[in-house]
C-alpha cells in the first residue's frame, strides 16, 4: 500500500438529500447508476440521520464530532470557533494534503477551520472575489446571469431551468474541479489527501440544467406523504418554512410533481458528476486506497405533511444517505447495515481511516466498525438531534421504533412510531396507551443534556418554559418578518437582497 499504509479520503456532501432519493435505497424510479454502484460496493446504512438538521449546525457536527450545545453552533445564525479541533485540522497535522470544493457554508467563507486549500462555489457569497466559481463563471462570459445558482425570493420552491448550460452549472463545476483535483495527485505519492467535495444542490431553488429538466415526468411522480394529524401535529418550525417559501397555502398537486421531479433531476446531475470522480479514481490507480464517504447534511420536506424545507426529523427532513465505500479495507461490499448513525460519526470515521486518535470528548461511532458488524445492539440504543438553542430549541431522542421530537418555542411534542408507519401520519404524543414510551424517550433526552451539563433545555426534570403570551400563530408571524421570509410585505432573505445590491447588478449586470 502506497502513502505508508495511509488511505486518501473523499467525503462528498450534497445539501438538502433526502435518503429515498437514490435507487439503491428503493426508488425505482430516481436515475442514480453511480450512486447505485457505490452502494452497491460499499456499506449502506439505512438509518442515518442528520445530527441538526440545518446546514451551518450540521456541519459544525460533522467536522468536530460535537453536539450543537457543546460547539455553540446552534443554526445557520452561528458560527462555529475557528479554533476547534475539526478532522481537516486533525488530518493536515497528521501530513495529509487537505482540498475543500464546493459548498462548504464556512463562517465565515474562508475560514476553513484546518482546511489548506479551498475552491469555494457558495449560495450566497459576498464577493465574486472569495468564490472561485462565481469568478470562472464572469471569465466564461457569464456575467449577466442574475442568480446562477436559481431565482430565489418567491420563486425558491418554484420548478425552473437553470440559466446556465450544463457545462457551467454549479454541479457540473463541482465534479470538474474535483476530477482535476483527483488527476493532480498521483498513487505513489507520498502525501496522502483529504478531498471534501460539497454540491449545493439538490438544495433549493430547484434549477435543473437542460438536459436533465426534462428526465422526469412530473405526471409520474408519486405525491407527497400526508397524515391525518399533519395539520394539528404541526410545530412552529414547519409552520415558519412554510410561510417564508410561499408554500402555507397549500399547493396544488401539479406543483408538487413538478416541484420533486426538478429537485430528483439535481440529484441525477449529482450522480453524474458521482461517476466522473469515480472514473477519474480508477483511471488513475487512486480507488483501492480512497475510502469515500457519502452523504448529505439533511433532507427535505418536498410537501410531506404540507411542509417544505427541512428542520425537522420526520423521515424527508431528518433521514439522510449514508454509504461508506473503501474497497483495500475489505469492506464486506453490497451489505446494508441497521445501526442508528449520524453526522456524529464521520469525524472518528475518517480518524479511524487515517490513523488518528479522536479526541477523548468524542461520543461519534466509527462507521468503519459498525460496517464489519451486522447486529444493530453493536451500535447506539438512542440517537439525539438538537437544533437552536433557548425558545428556539428543537431536540430530537430516537430509538429503533420511535421518534420523539419537542419544540421549545411553542411547547410542542411529537411522537411518532416510524417503524411501523414509516409515513409517520399518526402523532401519538398526546395518547395515553403510549405515554411510557414517550417518557422513557423524553427522561433520555433530560438525562443526555444533564450528563453533558448543558442546562439552557431543561428546569426541574423538566422542559424550561420559554413561551409568552402570545398565540402560536402571532409568534410565527412575529419571527417570520425577522428570518427567511416573504409574507406580510416583508421579503426573503433580506439581509441577502441587501447585501447584493453591492455585489451584484451594477449597471444592470451581475458581477462587480
Amino acid at each position: 500500500m502506497s502513502k505508508k499504509g495511509r488511505p486518501n479520503i473523499l467525503f462528498i456532501l450534497t445539501d438538502q438529500q433526502r435518503y429515498d432519493t437514490i435507487g439503491a435505497n428503493g426508488n425505482s424510479q430516481i436515475f442514480t447508476p453511480n450512486l447505485d454502484r457505490l452502494s452497491a460496493e460499499g456499506v449502506v446504512f439505512e438509518r442515518a440521520y442528520t445530527s441538526s438538521p440545518e446546514c451551518v449546525p450540521a456541519r459544525g457536527v460533522m467536522m468536530t464530532g460535537q453536539m450543537p450545545h457543546r460547539t455553540g453552533c446552534y443554526s445557520n445564525g452561528y458560527r462555529l470557533p475557528p479554533e476547534s479541533v475539526t478532522f481537516q485540522r486533525l488530518l493536515r497535522q497528521a501530513g495529509y494534503v487537505t482540498q475543500s470544493i464546493g459548498k462548504m457554508h464556512f463562517v465565515p467563507a474562508r475560514e476553513g477551520f484546518g482546511m489548506e486549500h479551498l475552491t469555494l462555489s457558495e449560495e450566497i457569497p459576498e464577493s465574486v472575489q472569495e468564490d472561485e466559481f462565481l469568478t470562472d463563471l464572469q471569465e466564461a462570459g457569464f456575467d449577466w446571469a442574475e442568480e446562477p445558482h436559481g431565482m430565489r425570493s418567491h420563486m425558491y420552491y418554484i420548478p425552473q431551468v437553470s440559466q446556465l448550460p450544463d457545462s457551467l452549472h454549479t454541479t457540473t463545476w463541482t465534479g470538474d474541479r474535483t476530477v482535476d483535483f483527483i488527476r493532480d495527485r498521483s498513487a505513489d505519492e507520498d502525501k496522502p489527501w483529504l478531498c471534501w467535495t460539497g454540491f449545493i444542490k439538490p438544495h433549493p431553488p430547484f434549477d435543473p440544467t437542460v438536459p436533465f429538466n426534462t428526465l422526469y415526468d412530473p405526471i409520474e411522480m408519486p405525491l407527497p406523504v400526508r397524515g391525518a394529524d399533519d395539520e394539528s401535529s404541526r410545530n412552529w418550525y414547519q409552520k415558519i418554512q412554510n410561510l417564508g417559501k410561499w408554500m402555507d397555502q397549500g399547493p396544488d398537486v401539479h406543483l408538487q410533481q413538478a416541484q420533486k421531479a426538478h429537485y430528483w433531476a439535481l440529484v441525477s446531475m449529482v450522480d453524474v458528476q458521482v461517476g466522473r470522480i469515480l472514473a477519474e479514481l480508477e483511471a488513475t490507480g487512486q480507488r483501492d486506497n480512497t475510502l469515500i464517504i457519502f452523504s448529505s447534511d439533511h433532507g427535505e420536506f418536498l410537501g410531506d405533511h404540507g411542509c417544505y424545507g427541512k428542520r425537522s426529523w420526520h423521515e424527508g427532513p431528518g433521514r439522510i444517505p449514508m454509504i461508506v465505500n473503501w474497497p483495500q479495507a475489505n469492506l464486506p461490499a453490497g451489505q446494508r447495515r441497521s445501526h442508528l448513525v449520524s453526522h456524529e460519526d464521520i469525524l472518528p470515521t475518517i480518524l479511524e481511516a487515517a490513523g488518528v486518535d479522536k479526541p477523548a470528548n468524542c461520543n461519534g461511532l466509527s462507521l468503519l466498525e459498525l460496517a464489519r458488524q451486522d447486529d444493530p445492539a453493536s451500535g447506539r440504543e438512542v440517537l439525539f438531534g438538537q437544533l437552536g438553542e433557548k425558545e428556539q430549541g428543537l431536540y430530537l431522542a430516537m430509538d429503533d421504533q420511535w421518534k420523539y421530537i419537542y419544540c421549545a418555542m411553542d411547547n410542542t411534542e411529537q411522537h411518532w412510531h416510524y417503524a411501523a408507519d414509516p409515513s409517520e401520519s399518526t402523532n401519538h404524543a398526546a395518547d395515553p396507551s403510549k405515554a411510557e414510551v414517550k417518557a422513557r424517550l423524553k427522561a433520555a433526552l433530560m438525562d443526555y443534556f444533564a450528563r453533558e451539563g448543558y442546562q439552557a433545555p431543561a428546569e426541574n426534570g423538566d422542559w424550561r418554559p420559554y413561551t409568552s403570551g402570545e398565540t402560536d400563530f402571532e409568534r410565527t408571524l412575529q419571527i417570520g418578518k425577522t428570518c427567511h421570509g416573504i409574507k406580510a410585505g416583508y421579503r426573503q432573505y433580506a439581509a441577502w437582497n441587501d447585501r447584493r445590491k453591492n455585489v451584484f447588478k451594477p449597471e444592470g449586470r451581475m458581477f462587480q
